[in-house]
């Protein structure tokens, strides 16, 4: 008889001896195929594009930033995050001081804390999303999700991009939480241990904010609260401290007569973009959103929403059988300012 030689094929998919069982129990657990898996994690590049928006600074706070890169996944890991990693993620509780990123939390119920408070102090994390990095995403799976190191760093590599959590993939800001979680816990701790401020906190994405009651907040307090934030990993900045008769600013929206309010200078920003006609629908749209759940829907900027929508509908989408009575007629539209 005769032998044939055996023949050792190649592997084709380069893997250390901790990451390949993990991967093939993974795919097992999120039901998707190995093969993918593998794909996504080794070829990474071609699953992740980067660009970047214009970012609205306010520099009396030191916010000069004209750009802010974003980080996607393309199709299907896009998919394989939103509908298999990410309803997981939303199981696990987060602080209780969160107000961000949460299902019935927004920028609204984070401000209606404070709106009785005589002494506001706030500040944001810098770089926030980019600080957190492939080892404390593996940690904070297996603190949180009880995972094995095997199943931990398949898992971390796959909604980190180049070792460091993307801002702009679906499973980021759920993940970001669970990683502020110890250092929400820390700072509530501290705060408890004040007695006579009835301190109130909450955290909005990367923004702090506390409040009292009392006339003035101490500055032990601050600069132990920005210590326990640098102890975590983070930097604070775009510190504001606003007590009396000041005016406070927070996550972009301020406080005036016990009511929340936009800056004047934002809506007249908002307006420009609005009334030049350089955006898209749904970027509009995204302003309109923001300004009706705040504020509702002032005329300053009702009139010239409605006049991009005659624009856009009469000679960009279908110029030849528009009419403005199909569309929007003078009752929806005082229904739509109304709402």
């Amino acid at each position: 008889m005769i032998f044939k030689k055996e023949v050792k094929l190649k592997p084709t998919w380069r893997t250390t001896n901790v990451e390949k069982p993990g991967i093939l129990v993974l795919s097992v657990l999120l039901r998707i195929p190995d093969y993918e898996l593998k794909r996504f994690l080794t070829r990474e590049d071609n699953y992740w594009r980067t660009w970047t928006i214009p970012k609205l600074g306010n520099p009396e706070i030191g916010n000069v930033e004209k750009e802010r890169i974003i980080t996607s996944p393309r199709e299907p890991l896009r998919s394989a995050l939103k509908k298999k990693i990410l309803p997981r993620l939303e199981r696990l509780p987060v602080s209780g001081i969160c107000f961000g990123f949460r299902k019935g939390y927004s920028i609204v119920t984070n401000i209606e804390l404070h709106l009785s408070a005589r002494a506001v102090f706030s500040f944001d994390l810098r770089n926030a999303f980019p600080t957190v990095t492939k080892e404390i995403v593996k940690d904070t799976l297996m603190r949180e999700m009880k995972l094995t190191e095997k199943l931990a760093i398949p898992l971390a590599k796959l909604v980190t991009y180049k070792e460091k959590l993307p801002q702009g993939s679906p499973c980021s800001p759920y993940i970001f939480n669970l990683v502020c979680k110890p250092m929400d816990r820390t700072i509530c701790r501290y705060l408890s241990k004040s007695k006579g401020y009835h301190f109130k906190v909450t955290r909005y994405a990367d923004n702090f904010t506390v409040s009292t009651p009392r006339k003035f907040i101490p500055e032990i307090v601050k600069e132990n609260l920005l210590e326990i934030v640098e102890r975590h990993g983070f930097n604070g900045h775009k510190i504001r401290y606003a007590e009396g008769k000041a005016v406070p600013r927070i996550t972009g929206l301020t406080i005036v007569n016990g009511k929340i309010r936009i800056r004047r200078d934002l809506i007249e920003r908002f307006r420009g973009m609005i009334h030049n006609r350089t955006l898209t629908p749904s970027h509009v749209q995204g302003i309109i959103s923001y300004v009706r759940m705040t504020m509702g829907l002032p005329k300053r900027i009702a009139n010239p929403y409605f006049a991009y929508l005659r624009w856009w509908y009469s000679e960009i989408y279908y110029p030849e059988k528009y009419t403005i009575q199909n569309f929007f007629t003078k009752k929806r539209m005082k229904e739509k300012v109304l709402r």
